[in-house]
């Protein structure tokens, strides 16, 4: 199948956003749901500038996802709201590539980050912060192992004047291994 790869997880850098370009473009579902103010990115140059500004905030930590074998660029996705002092990382800006999404690719990648967060980081809570009107990443976040804890209302201004509510799920340290078993499983079916 096309969409199941093994991923590599490497710190985002202006040439990967370039690439990422050539996977998502100006696709309208790729950036219906992203809350910002910003209009969508028309260019390969306007994409940089919207992640280099992202990027150069304090509290994130973006990286790209790429396909082992071929290198290609299939998907982004950071940490956000990163405490070290509450032992605490929120997985958002997740971007996949078209031709990618409904596979493993999503579980391959939050995997990857759960990791880092629960076993490197020693996180003792991951955060999720999805649009409340978007049923597929509320789902996705559901099929992760997240569990729902309510909606922050008015959290966040879009680009069309209209105000998301934001639905939170989360994964604490004592759900880790159950979380990583499931995970591991559903990437050998």
């Amino acid at each position: 199948m096309l969409n199941e790869i093994e991923l590599v997880r490497r710190p985002l850098v202006a040439s990967a956003i370039e690439s990422f370009w050539d996977e998502v473009g100006d696709d309208p579902e790729t950036w219906q749901w992203i809350a910002t103010t910003d209009p969508i990115p028309k260019t390969k140059a306007e994409l940089v500038a919207a992640f280099s500004k992202r990027m150069d905030s304090s509290d994130a930590e973006f990286f790209s996802f790429h396909d082992s074998q071929s290198g290609d660029i299939i998907a982004i996705s950071a940490f956000l709201d990163i405490r070290p002092v509450d032992r605490h990382v929120e997985i958002g800006s997740t971007f996949v590539s078209r031709r990618f999404r409904g596979g493993t690719t999503n579980y391959q990648m939050k995997l990857l980050m759960l990791q880092e967060a629960f076993e490197v980081r020693d996180c003792v809570r991951v955060t999720f912060k999805v649009n409340a009107l978007n049923q597929r990443s509320r789902d996705a976040v559901m099929r992760l192992g997240a569990k729902f804890e309510g909606e922050l209302r008015n959290q966040r201004e879009q680009r069309d004047g209209s105000w998301r509510t934001a639905a939170i799920y989360s994964i604490i340290e004592s759900e880790w291994p159950s979380v990583k078993q499931s995970l591991m499983e559903k990437l050998k079916s």
